[in-house]
């Protein structure tokens, strides 16, 4: 557990963002204090713990969120596994179902671990985005 708060503690994602009058969270831009650090359970991007969705790769759960009451499980059939992200059709996944549901995006199907994939290469810069850039995340200590 130590090591896992450590890489906490060195830095997070955050967004490029106006600053404002008011007191805002220095990573997220969003009203309020500064958000403790939470790690998304699918893609590993460390962020602010604001919403239990990852604002990177979209899907993924933030940890330290409840997902409700009863916990939620993995939505395929006789799994009953914990999620780490959200699905199309089977509303929850867990690390072993990752790769099986899928998304269309401009007609063409693509596997939810590889749209993972291809949103954190755009958050690192190695891979140009197919459309219009809302948000640019920086990693801030």
């Amino acid at each position: 557990m130590n090591a896992e708060l450590s890489e906490l503690m060195k830095g997070r994602w955050g967004i490029e963002h106006r600053t404002y009058a008011w007191q805002q969270c220095r990573y997220c831009g969003a009203a309020g204090n500064d958000h403790p650090p939470a790690k998304c359970l699918a893609c590993g991007s460390i962020q602010c713990q604001r919403d239990s969705r990852c604002s990177i790769c979209l899907y993924g759960v933030v940890s330290g969120f409840s997902l409700g009451y009863p916990r939620p499980v993995c939505g395929y059939a006789h799994c009953g596994k914990e999620p780490i992200a959200r699905a199309p059709r089977v509303r929850w996944v867990c690390t072993d179902h990752l790769s099986r549901p899928s998304l269309t995006i401009a007609g063409q199907k693509i596997s939810l671990t590889d749209y993972i994939g291809q949103r954190v290469d755009e958050r690192d810069g190695t891979r140009r985005s197919s459309y219009p850039r809302i948000v640019r995340f920086i990693w801030m200590s």
